[in-house]
Order: C-alpha cells, then structure tokens, then sequence
C-alpha cells in the first residue's frame, strides 16, 4: 500500500535527482543531516519501494541507502503531480458566438448557450414549426411520447418502422426526441 511516507521518499528521490543528478543517499550513521538519516521507518518503505520496482539501490551497501526511482517511480510521482500543475494552471477556456440551428452550431464566434433539454411541450412547439406534409409522421412521435409518459409503452411494429425512416431523413429531430426519451427513463 502506499503511504503518504512512500510518496514522500518518491518525491524527495525525484527532487535530489533531478537537482543534483546524483542518488538521494541515506545512512544510518548520518549525525549531521536529519534529512539524510536512514531510520526505520524510511528502512522498511525503501524495503517496500524496492519490492515493489518504485525504486532501486544503486550501490546496496550494509547501513546505507544510495536511491534512484526505476521508470515505474518516475511515472507514479509525475502522475501524482499531475493534478497540482491543471490545477496551477488555469485551463483554456473557449468561447462560441454563432448561430444556432435547431442543436447544432454553426461559424466560429464568442458565445453560445446550448440547451440540451426538451420536453414535450418544446417538441410540440418545435414539430408545429415543421411542414403540414411531416405533420401526420410528427404527431405519431408524439404520441409515442405521450404514451410513455403515462406508463404505456405499447408501440406497433409498423409505426416504429414508420418512426425510424422519418427520423433518418430528418436528422435535425434525432436529438430533440433523444432527450426527451433520455428524460422519460432517466429522469
């Protein structure tokens, strides 16, 4: 398992390392410089490191510890700091001004609002504004909306046929009934 005193020993080898190009070395004997003595604890996480392939001893010798990380080390600290530097750096932000046809936008300007609901009443008003040849088609989808709203969701074989060849020579509609049928089962 690894413990923050792991991750801590992982980012001190990766620091030493990377400022003087040298192994991070520690020593049991080491009365001068806290942050260079082997105890224990540190012992039995460079055991576990070592195992583990995090890291490896590059001299092993009795008493002492000479530490670079193997690329499984280097891969776990640089993900681990990952997250510090999106979180230091602030992330792009786009913005889009274009015109707006039915869900889909069009050009490349400032801003856009997308609304990625639909009830049935939006459907309603949205399938009004369509041609009178479409309407008969357009009405049977709502009532297929209608009756699953009540709980009845008995549907012909011949109108879902009917449904389907509609709706794939009039793409523009696809995502306004999807997200009412998205809203109906996961609402």
């Amino acid at each position: 398992m690894m413990f923050p005193s792991r991750t801590e020993l992982l980012n001190r080898i990766y620091n030493h390392t990377l400022k003087t190009g040298e192994p991070l070395s520690l020593s049991l004997d080491d009365e001068t410089s806290p942050e260079h003595r082997l105890t224990d604890p540190i012992q039995k996480d460079i055991d576990y490191l070592t195992d583990n392939g995090y890291v490896k001893d590059e001299y092993d010798i009795i008493g002492s510890a000479h530490l670079v990380l193997t690329e499984k080390g280097e891969q776990f600290v640089e993900n681990e700091r990952a997250p510090q530097k999106q979180s230091e750096t602030q992330s792009p932000v786009f913005n889009f001004n274009a015109p707006v046809t039915g869900n889909a936008v069009i050009d490349t300007q400032e801003n856009v609002t997308q609304n990625v609901s639909c009830s049935l009443p939006e459907l309603e008003t949205l399938f009004s504004q369509r041609p009178n040849e479409e309407q008969e088609q357009l009405n049977e989808i709502l009532d297929l909306l209608r009756n699953l709203q009540k709980d009845e969701p008995s549907l012909p074989k011949h109108t879902c046929g009917k449904i389907m060849n509609f709706l794939s020579k009039h793409i523009e509609l696809k995502i306004p009934i999807a997200l009412t049928l998205f809203q109906h089962f996961i609402g």
